[in-house]
């Protein structure tokens, strides 16, 4: 087991790769943020606040921003979404099926990084699966990604849609215990039911991303054409080789874990006041977005690996 994911993670530790992604990613965010940026500046100067603000978080003025800026990109901002909050907040509203559903503007920032990463991630697999040592090529890396694309993108669609199909059946199945519970029931059994069908969830969750993981991977590996087919061939994989492949994904979602676990540690809060300060927490959070995406780039790797060995299908 640990082979792999060793191999995964020197591959992972490509710097021009990471730092494309990282720009990649930024340039996504950018809009959002600026619009934030406008919005904070805005309703500051129409404010009393300036002298407290100043001193470090004020959150009479946080209540009254929110009050003013309930939609868009501006209704984002707030204190629980500053340093490690944001990824907490995003993990609650991702399986709670409410990541695309609370804010429009979130739904199109995600959906546009959805399509980057998909025009990215053909490129990505590519250099992934190819010789350790080869030399990073920026033409070499767009004409994987652009003769990828239309493949990984009906990929990403039938993902969306087996995603959607799990939250419809989730919110079902949650509906009834709710109701079920409601009858007739007990406090301990309404808890013990609602952490199986989580735990379910969960797990059917992660096995659809393994699934399309390894699809992706006999997409490039095998040449495989017709989108269905990769599936097919990514569930066959998974499920002939139950032990490996799960081995593999929960130990680098361990190290994530762990990872996120130090930042919590570490990240600032909301009370950050000085240009100091402020440039130590951009810089901070911007080492653990570029972190989070070595271990993206790690558990592809080394499921790469173990396809790889296992001498593909």
């Amino acid at each position: 087991m640990l082979s792999p994911i060793f191999r995964g993670l020197r591959r992972a530790a490509d710097p021009k790769l990471l730092v494309l992604l990282w720009l990649a990613n930024t340039l996504v965010a950018l809009p959002g943020a600026l619009a934030i940026g406008e919005a904070i500046r805005n309703d500051v100067g129409a404010s009393r606040f300036h002298k407290t603000l100043d001193e470090g978080f004020d959150m009479e003025w946080m209540a009254e921003y929110s009050h003013r800026n309930g939609t868009g990109f501006p209704a984002l901002f707030a204190p629980q979404r500053t340093g490690a909050g944001a990824v907490y907040e995003n993990l609650d509203a991702w399986f709670g099926g409410r990541l695309l559903s609370e804010n429009r503007a979130l739904a199109g920032v995600l959906i546009a990084f959805g399509l980057v990463w998909i025009l990215l991630q053909g490129g990505v697999v590519a250099r992934l699966v190819g010789p350790p040592r080869a030399a990073f090529s920026l033409r070499g890396f767009f004409a994987d990604a652009g003769g990828y694309f239309v493949r990984f993108l009906v990929l990403g669609l039938m993902s969306a849609f087996v995603y959607w199909v799990l939250y419809r059946l989730g919110g079902w199945a949650f509906g009834l215990v709710d109701a079920s519970f409601q009858d007739a029931g007990t406090e301990r059994e309404l808890i013990h039911r609602v952490l199986f069908l989580g735990t379910a969830f969960v797990i059917l969750l992660h096995a659809t991303r393994m699934v399309f993981d390894y699809a992706k991977i006999a997409t490039v590996v095998e040449g495989t054409r017709l989108a269905p087919v990769a599936v097919w061939q990514g569930m066959r994989f998974v499920a002939n080789r139950p032990a490996r492949t799960l081995s593999v994904y929960f130990a680098v979602a361990l190290m994530s874990l762990a990872f996120l676990w130090l930042y919590t540690l570490v990240a600032p809060g909301p009370g950050q006041s000085g240009a100091a300060s402020l440039l130590f927490a951009f810089v901070l959070s911007q080492l653990f977005v570029a972190g989070r995406l070595f271990l993206r780039l790690a558990l592809l790797g080394a499921q790469a690996e173990v396809y790889q060995d296992a001498g593909g299908l």
